[in-house]
């Protein structure tokens, strides 16, 4: 029986190292089964010009378009609204730090399984560190996007009010403009760093 073909587009900046997809300007279609893959084709595509909820999703409708046949999509992240639109468009979609080809090989396994999209599970509330008792961390745009039922409100406000805590620690797309008068008003402290794609939030609690 012939293995099923698969065609997954990697999405890569222009040093060709595999992105965040807001981040990438060049995705890289490869098409094979099994470890025989080969780079189908190579297309230019920027998000760099994007700017608005509605423009990103007006641009990955175009993203879908471009991706004609490609049945999985590969990159180091899909922040933003990514997660949920291309999800909701029927791509599988995979996450990897850095592109080998072995990576492919193992995709189609995965996909052909029946099992679907690595990152289904995500945690949608902070978890804590086993290492460092009462340290806390969540990926809030990963939660957000495996769960859009939820809101950073949701989340985090449950999270503050109900549990004891030394330090919570979360990325997110930008810093959510209602949480410095809740965590004033708890009388927490927080910094805020600037990283690729969103900010790294860090809260000094008082707990155990």
């Amino acid at each position: 029986m012939e293995a099923k073909i698969l065609k997954i587009a990697a999405a890569v900046d222009e040093a060709g190292a595999l992105a965040a997809l807001p981040e990438s300007s060049i995705t890289r279609v490869h098409q094979g089964a099994g470890q025989d893959f080969r780079l189908e084709r190579e297309t230019p595509f920027s998000f760099s010009a994007v700017s608005g909820l509605c423009a990103m999703r007006k641009r990955l409708s175009e993203y879908m378009l471009a991706l004609e046949d490609v049945q999985v999509i590969l990159a180091r992240s899909f922040p933003g609204v990514a997660r949920d639109v291309l999800s909701r468009g029927g791509f599988t979609l995979y996450e990897t730090e850095s592109f080998a080809e072995e990576v492919l090989f193992g995709i189609w396994e995965h996909v052909l399984s029946g099992e679907g999209d690595l990152k289904d599970e995500v945690p949608a509330f902070p978890e804590e560190s086993s290492g460092n008792p009462g340290f806390y961390f969540l990926d809030l745009r990963k939660a957000l996007n495996a769960n859009p039922d939820l809101t950073t409100k949701k989340i985090l406000r449950p999270f503050f009010q109900n549990v004891s805590f030394k330090e919570l620690a979360f990325l997110y797309d930008h810093f959510p403009p209602w949480l410095p008068e809740d965590l004033r008003n708890l009388g927490y402290f927080f910094e805020v760093e600037n990283i690729p794609s969103g900010v790294r939030v860090t809260v000094k609690g008082g707990g155990k």
